[in-house]
């Protein structure tokens, strides 16, 4: 029993290590120019995230978790208010 635990907690920390496939198939410089949060320039201290495989830049950390929290269409919207168009 006390095994089997182990084994489970074992294999719940190498799922949590692999982050999210997202995360891992996109990589090179964001595909705006302008934030989808403020409309600022990208900057690199800003951060970057990944959706629909592509990688999105904000201008400051803050926009990041803000734009993380929108639905899906708010993002796309929000990217569309930049210029930018994404399959």
């Amino acid at each position: 029993m006390r095994s089997s635990s182990l084994l489970a907690a074992l294999l719940a920390l190498s799922v949590l290590a692999c982050g999210a496939p997202e995360e891992i198939q996109a990589e090179g410089p964001p595909v705006n120019a302008l934030c989808p949060g403020m409309g600022g320039e990208v900057k690199d201290f800003g951060g970057t995230t990944v959706w629909k495989g592509h990688v999105i830049g904000f201008c400051c950390p803050p926009c990041k978790p803000e734009f993380e929290a929108k639905s899906d269409e708010d993002k796309a919207a929000a990217l569309a208010e930049v210029g930018v168009e994404l399959d």
